[in-house]
């Protein structure tokens, strides 16, 4: 089941057609920087905000510079902590917990080149009421292509704001 990509999509496609959320523009601490391609050809490093779905048990943030976007969400059991994630295939029925699912998406002038995660690790470093850190090496393939890629990197201090109530999110 693609609801994992379908929800990552649509947060990236968001971003796509209206640029960042309001309150990651502002963002003075929360930060993604991640990289993919040969030699990290492809990187940036951008303002980050996430939330935080206690009812879902689930962390989603996403970060956008230009017609590029990134995305991630952790499925935590009971509580979020400290340690691995392991990534896993959206194809999947149901998502793994504790797990991670990543999306990137990036506009080539004539089409929009959309990965989703299918393996590979996220981890959590710190973890806190209200932010979020730590590091990825996400294995990704093409939606549209046969191309595979690596996505590495970082999140730093994510501010996480709580949902009441995640309904309308697939998971």
């Amino acid at each position: 089941m693609r609801s994992t990509f379908l929800l990552m999509a649509g947060i990236l496609l968001e971003g796509c057609l209206g640029g960042p959320p309001a309150e990651a523009t502002s963002l003075g601490s929360g930060r993604i920087d991640v990289s993919w391609g040969i030699d990290g050809k492809g990187r940036i490093r951008v303002p980050t905000a996430g939330i935080r779905c206690p009812d879902s048990q689930l962390i989603q943030a996403s970060g956008f510079q230009g017609d590029v976007g990134v995305g991630f969400s952790i499925y935590y059991a009971d509580s979020v902590t400290i340690g691995y994630y392991p990534v896993f295939d959206p194809l999947r029925l149901n998502p793994e917990r504790p797990g991670g699912a990543a999306a990137l998406r990036w506009f080539t002038g004539t089409s929009l080149a959309a990965f989703e995660g299918y393996g590979g690790w996220m981890a959590v470093d710190t973890v806190a009421a209200d932010t979020i850190s730590g590091r990825f090496e996400v294995r990704m393939r093409g939606l549209d292509r046969v191309d595979t890629l690596t996505l590495t990197g970082t999140f730093e201090q994510v501010p996480l704001s709580i949902e009441a109530s995640c309904s309308l999110r697939r998971n």
